[in-house]
């Protein structure tokens, strides 16, 4: 089985340094631009079919992909971003009040919610049928932690903005390993 990780294409909260968490964000002109230089790409492979979180910013680029690749969307709430709580809309600068609090006390998920969460996402779609295809189109803070949890890694990873990484799982050693970590290769175009 071979999963194609997905961020978002920009937000205008992206381009302001704002946590989103699960806010309902559109895409902007930007991230439009992205995502369709992303289907551009995307559209000389063969995929079997697309997961999109139901936040707005990952459907939509969801959606670009999958209209150029003619196949349907699916959601799932799995594959939403992590909850921030009371950060979510709030800049770097902003956020600073709040450094003596705890996660707990600012209503932010757990980063094990948000593994077990996504670990049951890939899990169920190995289960389903290991030779398929996936895309999955998803947030930055999901796609990260889940990489690390795969690949075993305590630091933050990047994770850009409709950034593609790609996963396979081994059905002799049932493991998941990675091919391809945060590719822009097709954003050089409007850079």
């Amino acid at each position: 089985m071979k999963v194609m990780l997905i961020r978002h294409g920009e937000t205008d909260y992206n381009a302001q340094g704002r946590i989103q968490g699960q806010i309902n964000i559109p895409l902007n002109e930007m991230g439009k631009q992205q995502c369709e230089s992303l289907a551009h790409r995307l559209s000389v492979e063969k995929w079997d079919c697309i997961y999109s979180s139901d936040l707005m910013r990952a459907r939509d680029t969801a959606q670009i992909v999958g209209d150029k690749l003619a196949l349907p969307v699916m959601t799932d709430i799995r594959l939403r971003e992590r909850s921030f709580g009371k950060l979510e809309g709030l800049t770097r600068e902003e956020r600073k009040q709040y450094e003596d609090q705890d996660e707990a006390s600012l209503y932010v998920e757990s980063t094990a919610n948000l593994v077990q969460r996504g670990m049951g996402f890939l899990n169920n779609c190995v289960d389903q049928d290991k030779q398929s295809r996936v895309i999955v189109v998803t947030h930055g803070g999901w796609i990260n932690h889940i990489l690390q949890h795969i690949l075993n890694k305590s630091h933050r990873l990047r994770v850009d903005n409709t950034s593609v990484s790609v996963l396979d799982y081994g059905k002799h050693n049932q493991q998941w390993t990675h091919t391809l970590l945060n590719c822009t290769m097709h954003l050089d175009k409007l850079n």
